[in-house]
């Protein structure tokens, strides 16, 4: 193996390197010394034996047993320390023992900041550990088969969807071949007929970075099953390695949803390199985020109000994502409820209950610093939890509002109803209601309009939140009766006119019925991670955004509903 071969990346400070006693990983180990010297980069070596509790107890009340692992990991480790003399590469070294390898594996590799984990795969599907580290390390994971003789690059297979999560591969695979100077094959996956056309657009766009680079590409557009796509695509003998993001959207079917990297991972002859957006530029602002922050509609401040329970999970999991992709700073409020004529008699349980909610932020605070998200945090007293939040909100001068549908009780019965419902006269700023069990995974956006001002304003809102996101948007209207299909297409006529201003996917639909069922519908079809809705509407398209209805989609949504009101 050349040493160019293995100089994927430019700039590499800390590589850790996963090693099992209990296997012969001599081509992981010298992949990732050759790696260290090309970049100058130190290598940790994580050593793990895995053993149960049960057995555990057992060893260590037998001393020749224990005394046997402590020696077998200690000839592992300095077996590395000896190899990479030989490459001048400066070796750390950590052991393990126990249940669980992999949370210490990702704690460390997080602790040292490290760029790459390189680690191993047995002929075999991939076991639940290395499936945890490929799904929580924060920085790219590459994956070497253990029957790999080389490892040689002659090219470089990239796999993308398009969207904002598969895009650190696309960098990655870049970097990579301008490097060694060696061709691209960048490929998207159709896993429908009608999904040709956005997996064209997306190969396209990566030929065209690729020219101005002065890399050789190969574009292909596959269509079936994404996995197997892929794994018959990089079994063909011509490329070295395979470039996944972890994490995807739909449009091109679920490109890299979290399983399809795992499984290509998993059954690949060639190594794999998951990648992750890298730390450092989470929180870089672009010249182009920049010139889009312009518009009116730029999220650019949120307020997260959690109780710290269950019930705002979801509202967690979506602001932090929301923030870190429109790089907006993340403002986070505990509300206690208490009214003032009688707080003197209550001035220690108010005490307590700040101190849980200082608890609840601090925790926020940490997720927010491993997604990269800039965040403060307050408690707040008031006399109801809407009043709070609104006052909280306008005093950071916030352009969006997340929180839960409902809540418990044990907390001052955060967010019950009518807090949610209570908030949205109160503040002018859009406001993002999410149920407790909403998980966020980059799928698109459903904006549903009749045509009026205000469901246009809640689009232009939606837009902009999609743009940032790099997410598609389906756009609907609903038409109570027949009679009213003319006005409908009138609606979806003006929201093209208003959305070609902006650089998104957009589908534009139209149905006759119920809207709020109908909505509910196409958002479940879609696999929509958000609902958008203004908070007025016109009476001719059925009341298609007007009180009730909002109520109802947001009573019986299972995930986000955005309300923009006038």
């Amino acid at each position: 193996m050349e040493n160019k071969t293995c100089c994927f990346f430019g700039n590499l400070k800390n590589i850790v390197l996963v090693s099992d006693v209990s296997q012969k990983d001599d081509i992981v180990v010298e992949t990732a010394l050759r790696i260290a010297k090309c970049c100058g980069a130190v290598v940790h070596t994580l050593c793990y034996a895995e053993v149960s509790t049960a057995l555990a107890d057992i060893w260590e009340s037998v001393p020749y047993v224990s005394d046997l692992m402590e020696k077998k990991i200690d000839t592992k480790l300095n077996e590395i320390k000896e190899k990479a003399k030989e490459y001048g590469v400066t070796v750390k070294g950590t052991c393990f023992v126990g249940e669980g390898p992999e949370d210490f594996i990702i704690k460390e590799a997080e602790n040292l900041r490290a760029d790459l984990i390189v680690m191993s795969r047995m002929r075999s599907p991939l076991r639940l550990l290395k499936k945890k580290i490929i799904g929580s390390a924060h920085c790219d994971v590459l994956i070497i088969p253990l029957d790999v003789s080389s490892f040689e690059i002659k090219k470089v297979l990239v796999a993308s969807d398009g969207s904002l999560q598969s895009r650190p591969a696309v960098e990655r695979a870049l970097e990579m071949a301008r490097m060694l100077s060696i061709p691209l094959v960048a490929i998207s996956v159709a896993k429908r007929p009608e999904n040709v056309p956005q997996a064209k657009a997306v190969v396209k766009e990566i030929e065209s970075e690729a020219t101005k680079l002065g890399v050789a590409i190969e574009t292909e557009v596959l269509e079936g099953e994404p996995f197997r796509a892929i794994l018959d695509r990089a079994e063909r003998g011509d490329v070295g390695i395979v470039i996944l993001g972890k994490y995807g959207r739909t449009g091109v079917e679920k490109l890299l949803i979290g399983s399809t990297s795992e499984r290509v991972a998993s059954f690949a002859n060639i190594p794999i390199l998951v990648a992750t957006k890298r730390m450092e530029a989470e929180k870089q602002i672009t010249p182009e985020q920049v010139k889009q922050g312009e518009k009116g509609a730029r999220i650019c401040k949120i307020v997260l109000a959690t109780d710290g329970s269950h019930f705002s999970r979801g509202a967690e999991t979506f602001a932090l994502e929301i923030a870190r992709s429109c790089s907006a700073q993340l403002y986070v409020t505990h509300v206690i409820v208490s009214n003032p004529e009688h707080m003197s008699m209550a001035m220690k349980d108010i005490e307590t209950k700040k101190s849980a909610g200082r608890e609840i932020i601090e925790r926020v605070k940490r997720e927010a610093v491993e997604k990269g998200v800039e965040v403060e945090g307050e408690v707040i007293v008031a006399r109801e939890i809407e009043e709070g939040v609104a006052d909280f909100a306008k005093k950071v001068g916030a352009n969006l509002i997340v929180m839960g549908r409902r809540g418990i009780r044990g907390l001052s019965k955060f967010f019950i109803g009518s807090a949610t419902l209570g908030i949205l006269p109160l503040t002018p700023c859009p406001v993002l209601v999410v149920p407790k069990d909403a998980h966020y995974k980059g799928k698109g956006i459903v904006g549903a309009t009749d045509g009026s001002d205000i469901s246009m304003k809640a689009l232009e809102f939606m837009a902009d939140m999609a743009e940032r996101m790099k997410l598609p948007v389906t756009v609907l209207t609903v038409a109570k009766e027949v009679a009213q299909k003319g006005d409908a297409e009138k609606a979806l006529e003006r929201a093209r006119s208003l959305l070609k201003n902006f650089n998104i996917q957009a589908d534009y639909v139209l149905h006759i019925g119920e809207p709020a069922k109908i909505i509910l519908e196409v958002a479940k079809q879609r696999n929509a991670d958000i609902i958008v809705l203004g908070s007025r509407g016109l009476k001719g398209l059925s009341k298609i955004i007007l009180g009730s209805l909002s109520e109802k989609v947001l009573s019986e949504s299972d995930r986000g509903v955005l309300i923009v009101r006038a």
